[in-house]
């Protein structure tokens, strides 16, 4: 994957971006670390994700998408290396730890997770298991801690009425969601924004497409605004 001097946004036009695109060839820049010694104020910022990390179905994901709003607010560079479609560690194209680890390397100051909803999509097939993504998000935090001075891990936000919740994945929904976010909020070691908890992430508002899979501006602002809370 060749470098660029530049963090090149990655803007995956997918309707709900449930299929899987290419890396984008980011790199964050490396800056001073952040002091110890006042609140904590990340300088480079790596996210990963799917989808909703990219931003997808926004006007400007590279301003809008909540890494570029963190980046924002704490004048720190940021790699968005998040795909759509990607799972935490499926044999899928795309998926969290066989492409989006590589691109986490000193200096890192903060690291943010965001997986689970296409894990989801996958165990209603049959082609993943709750465990399966319990060991695969654990390796996943093992692996950020080695490298970035702090991690946040998001919940998935459990929407009844949302696109997979109301389609295919009906039947299991509630109960994987529900078993993910359990797994989660358990993490230790890391700081836990339980996006589903915030109310402002169950408004259909907060959503900018028909499926109300992806946030849209402002559901963007609101993650950006728990994480900033949390840290």
């Amino acid at each position: 994957m060749p470098n660029r001097s530049r963090v090149v946004l990655a803007l995956g036009a997918l309707a709900f971006g449930l299929t899987a695109t290419t890396a984008p060839p980011v790199v964050a820049q490396p800056t001073p670390a952040a002091s110890p010694d006042g609140p904590f104020r990340p300088k480079t910022i790596v996210s990963l994700g799917d989808s909703i990390t990219q931003g997808v179905n926004l006007p400007d994901p590279g301003t809008q998408a909540y890494p570029y709003l963190l980046a924002a607010h704490y004048g720190a560079s940021v790699a968005d290396v998040a795909i759509g479609g990607a799972a935490a560690g499926s044999e899928r194209r795309g998926d969290v730890i066989r492409t989006q680890l590589g691109h986490v390397r000193a200096p890192c100051d903060l690291a943010t997770l965001n997986i689970g909803t296409n894990d989801i999509r996958l165990m209603a097939h049959g082609d993943d298991t709750v465990a399966d993504y319990e060991a695969d998000v654990g390796h996943i935090v093992t692996a950020l801690r080695g490298t970035c001075t702090r991690v946040v891990v998001m919940t998935v936000i459990d929407n009844p009425w949302n696109l997979l919740a109301t389609g295919e994945c009906a039947a299991v929904w509630a109960t994987d969601v529900a078993s993910e976010n359990a797994f989660l909020r358990s993490l230790a070691g890391v700081t836990v924004v339980d996006l589903n908890a915030d109310p402002r992430m169950h408004d259909q508002s907060s959503f900018g497409d028909p499926g109300l899979l992806h946030p849209g501006v402002a559901g963007q602002q609101y993650i950006a605004d728990d994480i900033e809370s949390a840290l």
